[in-house]
């Protein structure tokens, strides 16, 4: 295919954005309806997972970890607290900072997900193989600690 069939054809087929998105709105459909009955989301699934190994943490870290700005991760984070899963608590130290704790009900609702969230990661495994699934975490990776664009 030479670049001038490329540019007259849809720009969805050969943009990286499109096709990200697209694989990434079906991994989260799966995931999420697997863990639909402990009413979580695959996002929300991820922050207990992250808080359940790794402790308190700033909400600002956590956002980080996630990939995600401040603010959606105080919209992500609210159904959460809601729900008792986590807390959130003003430091002590330095009361513009809050920091985010998994509950004993958020321990438990993750660790009730964990089988769920395993079902649809070993579909998933399944599906594209070993060799693939160790490419795609590679290429996902190196996708996330991609440079901001220059203008």
């Amino acid at each position: 295919m030479n670049s001038e069939s490329q540019s007259q054809s849809p720009p969805e087929l050969y943009c990286t954005a499109f096709r990200l998105r697209k694989a990434t709105r079906r991994a989260t459909q799966m995931y999420d309806h697997a863990l639909a009955p402990f009413g979580l989301t695959v996002t929300q699934f991820g922050l207990l997972a992250m808080l359940e190994r790794d402790g308190v943490m700033p909400i600002g870290q956590l956002a980080d970890r996630a990939g995600m700005d401040r603010t959606s991760m105080t919209r992500t984070i609210r159904p959460l607290e809601a729900a008792g899963y986590v807390t959130l608590v003003r430091r002590s130290d330095d009361r513009r900072v809050r920091d985010v704790a998994l509950t004993p009900k958020g321990n438990a609702i993750f660790t009730d997900g964990v089988r769920a969230w395993q079902t649809a990661q070993r579909h998933v495994n399944r599906t594209l193989g070993r060799d693939r699934i160790a490419d795609l975490h590679g290429l996902l990776d190196a996708v996330s600690h991609l440079d901001e664009p220059h203008a």
